[in-house]
């Protein structure tokens, strides 16, 4: 599906009511940009992390399932999936943390580097956040855009339309002026082109 004939939902919010869409990063995001790309090029340039907050804050990647402990040299293709976690506690932590005293004892399941053998290409990556990098993330990924599968998207409109059930609250869908309460008639492609902006 490309991004012509999704549907484009656009909802503007108080910063505190962001907290109702995070539950979706768990899951996973789809965002789009240049592919061919290592792990820290991608999330400097289409996450828009810079390198310190990427050293200092994301201590466990996973690209395809796979722990990845060089993002400098792990390659990220279309369709590939990169999830992103804080230090998580215990021996599994320790086991999972890139670069890690474990690390050695990981090889055979680790993510290898990878040679640079294709141009930069476009395409998408699913996201998934974890811990902390939930709040710390997902507010900026929301206001540049994201794609995300209909039925994850649900939730979140239901709990907004409780949420608003008294004050009401406007959607633009494919740019026209809709109620929250209205979403369960609105006919919702497969995949919807979600932004989030504040008040």
């Amino acid at each position: 599906m490309n991004q012509q004939n999704a549907t484009r939902l656009e909802i503007t919010l108080q910063p505190k009511l962001l907290d109702l869409f995070l539950p979706i990063f768990q899951q996973g995001v789809w965002v789009r940009g240049m592919l061919g790309c290592t792990i820290r090029s991608f999330l400097n340039v289409c996450v828009k992390l810079d390198d310190d907050y990427v050293d200092r804050r994301i201590q466990t990647f996973f690209l395809n399932h796979k722990p990845v402990d060089n993002i400098d040299g792990a390659l990220v293709q279309d369709q590939d999936t990169l999830a992103l976690s804080t230090a998580m506690p215990g021996v599994l932590g320790a086991m999972l943390r890139k670069g890690g005293y474990y690390a050695a004892m990981r090889q055979s399941i680790s993510q290898k580097d990878q040679q640079q053998s294709t141009a930069a290409h476009e395409g998408r990556v699913r996201l998934r956040l974890f811990n902390f990098l939930i709040s710390e993330i997902g507010p900026n990924l929301l206001k540049q855009g994201i794609r995300i599968e209909e039925e994850h998207l649900r939730p979140c409109l239901e709990n907004l339309a409780i949420r608003f059930r008294a004050q009401g609250l406007d959607i633009k869908v494919n740019g026209e002026n809709k109620k929250i309460e209205e979403w369960h008639s609105i006919h919702w492609t497969k995949e919807v082109l979600l932004k989030v902006l504040e008040i």
